[in-house]
């Protein structure tokens, strides 16, 4: 799921779910994860969330994590099941293998009285993630990175490429 090569045909993607109401999460921070893969999400994190919060970690195309809250993961469950066919049935094999590809890495987890989360072996060893991770607030999700991945990686022109190629 995370290889570099991209099938022939559209350019799959995961619905979008930054019009469902809830935080917006900002700015770059990297943690250390204990030896129990417990990890402290960003202070500004915790406060737009909450103790006791569950969040849902997704396997993204990208080799990272998303994180959701409660209401844009229910969200995001809906919007996958729409890709079903409308009739009777469970739909396209293709879609049935996407579906069954997604739900089952995915994990929910809750904050601890420390704003902890134990971060599952199986979902950090698919995105590279070992002692440490990066967050990063990307809107209406977190995103977990290893540091040692390209994109998080500090480029100060990376900006720069990235809106020539997309704006012109």
């Amino acid at each position: 799921m995370w290889e570099t090569e991209k099938p022939e045909g559209p350019t799959p993607s995961l619905p979008d779910v930054s019009d469902v109401p809830g935080p917006c999460f900002l700015g770059r921070y990297a943690h250390s994860l204990d030896e129990k893969r417990r990890v402290s999400l960003p202070k500004v994190f915790r406060d737009e969330l909450g103790e006791g919060t569950s969040l849902y970690l997704i396997p993204a195309f990208d080799p990272c994590l998303w994180v959701f809250t409660e209401p844009r993961f229910a969200e995001f469950k809906k919007r996958i099941s729409k890709m079903q066919e409308p009739g009777f049935g469970t739909g396209d094999s293709k879609v049935r293998a996407f579906r069954r590809e997604i739900f089952s890495r995915c994990a929910k987890v809750t904050l601890d009285k420390q704003g902890r989360v134990a971060l599952p072996p199986e979902l950090c060893k698919g995105v590279g993630i070992d002692k440490e991770v990066v967050f990063l607030g990307v809107d209406e999700r977190i995103e977990l990175w290893s540091p040692r991945a390209e994109e998080v990686k500090d480029d100060p022109d990376r900006l720069w490429r990235l809106s020539r190629e997309l704006i012109g």
